[in-house]
């Protein structure tokens, strides 16, 4: 049984994805102008899963894109649960309102259009439960100094694309862009699983995806 075969029937079995995120996101690729890196249907139940049994009470995802993940994770917040999520791009932005409106929640959503290391200056000093990275690779490391100055004791940290789109254990990248990627998301790695102040496992998710708890 290789790997494809266990996705496959993991995938059959499960039935990851719902019928209103799979209408949201068939709209969505309709459109031709919104790239395809939101999460895969596996990792986003799994992000559901995770806030289920963490109940956080507020939530920080930095990277929205239109709003898949998102879903997923604000369909499970408590009650009294409350999700910023932060997307670079102010159309992408605009169009993550309109699908969470769409799927009933956009009372338990903000979402804030703007450079996210300048959104999360404004967020103040309250800390946070639970923080989801899954925006500019590069800027991995940026992101997880914030998280660990901000996370409860507790707390969790996820990141998405711990694998670097494939390349993490590439050492020539001739493109600018995806090397500093790649080591945006290494050093994220090494710090992360390396940290006194976290406890960390990697999952062998297509992408690659961490999880952390702070300490």
């Amino acid at each position: 049984m290789n790997d494809e075969m266990r996705r496959g029937y993991a995938e059959a079995v499960v039935q990851p994805l719902p019928d209103d995120l799979r209408v949201v996101l068939e709209d969505c690729e309709r459109r031709g102008d919104i790239p395809a890196i939101h999460v895969d249907p596996d990792v986003g139940r799994l992000l559901q899963l995770l806030v289920m049994i963490h109940r956080p009470r507020r939530v920080v995802e930095i990277g929205t894109l239109v709003g898949f993940s998102t879903a997923y994770l604000a369909r499970a917040l408590p009650a009294d649960g409350r999700l910023i999520t932060i997307e670079r791009d102010p159309t992408f932005a605009a169009l993550a309102r309109d699908n969470l409106a769409r799927l009933g929640l956009g009372e338990r959503v903000e979402v804030r259009a703007g450079d996210a290391a300048e959104v999360l200056d404004q967020l103040g000093d309250d800390p946070v439960d639970l923080v989801v990275i899954d925006a500019d690779k590069r800027s991995y490391p940026r992101y997880l100094k914030w998280a660990h100055g901000h996370l409860r004791p507790g707390g969790l940290l996820i990141a998405d694309d711990a694998f670097a789109f494939g390349h993490v254990l590439d050492r020539e990248i001739e493109d600018d862009e995806l090397r500093a990627a790649v080591i945006g998301v290494r050093t994220y790695n090494h710090v992360v699983c390396n940290s006194d102040d976290f406890f960390t496992v990697m999952l062998t998710t297509a992408q690659g995806l961490t999880v952390s708890v702070r300490r």
